[in-house]
């Protein structure tokens, strides 16, 4: 297969060539959200000042929250602190969106009939009366008029579609191959959009991860060459999509523009890297035929009067180098329209997506006016949220005279059974997350045969994808280049990260100095040692906090270990020490953690410690964490605790050689 990742000597050539096409799109392609974007920071600097970068720091220690709550003291780039300010200034000057004029013509009738049935249920109550029916909003000149008629379904055969693919660098290379290889044909339209920037902590992490960075991009360019040689598919990077982070919803207005330049087509729908059909594309077309004109999602409606159970809504957050952080709680709920959401995932009619590219292109200086304005300035408010790509195109929808052109299902299976409970994707967002679980041929199998559910994911094991590539009668290796086929056979043959050591922390006593009560469930310290994916030991949230493992017993009273892991949930220790115990009494420091050598971590792998022991891991009887400062508001919180070696009986070997000489206790 070559060395490196090319295996050929003009890979280097091809890297440089392709950081200059990037670059030179970058400098001369805008699309209409990012135009958007840049003349709303220019207006709201007309009238609020920022400090500069010498002063930013203190400027925000006015308004930031306590630390662990959010992390903008934190922020590795001068860039971001100054988009704090600015968009703190513009809440508190009470600039922000928040009244907006919505318009769906079923709205008044369905209104009639609320109040109608909550009538009947007061007794002795009059009927309602009716609202008037709902004013159509004035289109105003040169805004796009929406095109609700679709006219006449195309054939099966003659319908076409148009995907969009997102990609990271860091996703394996060999899955990218078979998901693009599982859908593409050569009708259909492609926009693979791959994340523009990772968070770096500093320029040195930026410059060290520049070459490796570079390579994979140019292997996912390789990968697609192919159809990109055929006209129907456009591989770009616009914007760095983090989870959480309204960049992917951005992204996906600048990838609608250009889809719509590319050809003519009929739906679009959008697809991770972790996604795979559950049926032929063709079964696809069928189904959009059969409701043609109408758009697929998932949501359901908030209750806006309920300031309680929507307080999470007035947290500003601003999305910047990769992460959302939370500014401040001062950002009031939004009035005038029904917010709807669920789900990121849709498959759209092209005559929406034509009306919604058709107001983006007005801008943001048309913002207040007809129906663009619930897409244009609710597009504004939305750059201040978390995860509203599930929120933005349905409740464009249902507020506008597409309401009753949405029908509730987005078309995919996902198994969003809890395996984990903890909180995930804090590296991304000030907050916490949730994923789907990851879903084998069995949960595939059934997926396929549900009537309107023609995607799933998510999907990580070759295997797998070998079952769902005979079931669809497809073989997506076929192609495969050989450094992409060399990738793929490591991941079929990867090896675990712990040693070839028992865990002899397994099922041993544990005991810690608090153990947190929440919603009536005890998160014990024996949780950490019992091998179970689905509990966690927690503690109160005040420092300093201790979890033990005593694992010697009567039977294997010393036991020599050669290394520790400690796999924390998201409320991790920013320092502590690790002691060891020939005799459960006298304690040693056999390790500290530090912010040094484990400084704040920005993915799930690096909440995993591991600490060799050496010679201090001989003859032990126990183990116990000292946590001592916390790395977030909350206390300490502990998936696992693994110890790899072995206890030994008393007859043989070093742990009952130490054991022999140990003292008696």
């Amino acid at each position: 297969a070559g060395s490196g990742i090319g295996g050929a000597t003009g890979r280097s050539v091809a890297i440089l060539l392709l950081s200059v096409l990037c670059l030179a799109a970058a400098v001369t392609a805008e699309y209409n959200v990012e135009k958007f974007l840049k003349d709303r920071d220019a207006y709201l600097h007309t009238f609020i000042e920022v400090p500069p970068t010498d002063k930013v720091d203190a400027a925000i220690e006015k308004f930031a929250l306590e630390p662990g709550t959010t992390t903008v003291r934190l922020a590795p780039w001068p860039d971001c602190k100054h988009q704090f300010v600015l968009h703190h200034e513009r809440v508190v000057k009470n600039d922000h969106p928040i009244r907006f004029n919505s318009y769906c013509p079923a709205s008044a009738a369905d209104k009639a009939a609320y109040a109608q049935r909550l009538n009947k249920r007061k007794k002795g109550a009059s009927a309602a009366e009716p609202p008037a029916a709902a004013e159509a909003v004035e289109v105003p000149p040169g805004h796009p008029v929406p095109k609700l008629d679709p006219g006449p379904a195309p054939a099966p055969k003659d319908l076409r579609i148009a995907f969009t693919l997102f990609v990271n660098p860091n996703d394996p290379i060999w899955r990218i191959h078979r998901v693009i290889n599982a859908i593409y044909t050569k009708r259909d339209f492609y926009f693979v959009h791959i994340d523009a920037s990772p968070q770096y902590r500093n320029d040195k992490e930026r410059e060290e991860d520049k070459a490796p960075r570079n390579a994979k991009v140019q292997a996912i360019h390789d990968v697609m060459a192919p159809f990109v040689k055929n006209g129907n598919m456009k591989v770009e990077a616009v914007f760095d999509v983090s989870w959480g982070g309204i960049s992917m919803m951005n992204a996906e207005l600048a990838m609608a523009e250009a889809l719509l330049k590319m050809g003519k087509w009929d739906y679009w729908i959008n697809l991770s890297s972790t996604d795979y059909p559950l049926k032929p594309i063709d079964d696809f077309r069928k189904k959009l035929v059969g409701d043609y004109g109408k758009n697929y999602g998932h949501g359901f409606k908030s209750d806006m009067a309920d300031e309680d159970k929507n307080a999470g809504m007035m947290r500003t957050y601003v999305e910047c180098a990769g992460h959302s952080y939370r500014v401040d709680d001062l950002m009031p709920l939004p009035k005038g329209l029904d917010i709807w959401g669920a789900s990121s995932w849709y498959v759209l009619h092209r005559n929406f997506v034509e009306w919604l590219d058709g107001c983006m292109a007005l801008g943001f200086s048309e913002r207040k006016k007809g129906q663009c304005s619930v897409v244009l300035d609710f597009l504004d408010y939305s750059q201040y949220r978390v995860n509203w790509e599930e929120q933005y195109l349905q409740t464009v929808q249902k507020n506008t005279e597409w309401c009753n052109h949405f029908l509730n299902d987005d078309l995919r299976f996902v198994d969003w059974t809890k395996d984990w409970d903890g909180c995930e994707h804090w590296e991304e967002v000030d907050g916490c997350g949730s994923s789907p679980q990851t879903i084998n041929f069995k949960k595939w199998k059934q997926g396929s045969v549900m009537a309107n559910k023609f995607f799933a994911r998510k999907f990580e094991d070759p295997v797998v994808f070998d079952k769902m590539d005979r079931a669809l009668g497809i073989n997506t290796t076929a192609s495969m280049s050989p450094f992409v086929a060399e990738a793929e056979h490591a991941a079929r043959n990867k090896k675990s990260d712990e040693p070839n050591l028992p865990n002899v922390a397994a099922g041993k006593s544990a005991w810690a100095s608090t153990e947190q009560w929440n919603d009536g469930k005890i998160y014990h310290a024996t949780n950490a040692c019992d091998e179970n994916k689905k509990t966690r030991w927690s503690s109160d949230h005040f420092e300093p906090q201790e979890i033990g493992i005593r694992l010697a017993s009567d039977a294997q009273p010393f036991c020599d270990v050669q290394e520790v892991h400690i796999q924390w949930e998201t409320a991790y220790a920013a320092t502590y020490d690790l002691l060891v115990s020939t005799n459960m009494q006298d304690w040693t420091v056999a390790f500290s953690g530090t912010e040094e050598n484990h400084p704040r971590p920005r993915n799930k792998a690096e909440l995993t410690h591991r600490i060799p022991l050496g010679d201090k891991g001989k003859g032990i009887q126990g183990i116990k964490f000292n946590c001592k400062t916390r790395g977030t508001s909350w206390g300490f919180s502990v998936w696992e605790i693994k110890a790899f070696g072995e206890c030994a009986s008393v007859g043989g070997g070093d742990a009952a050689t130490a054991a022999r000489d140990a003292p008696a206790i």
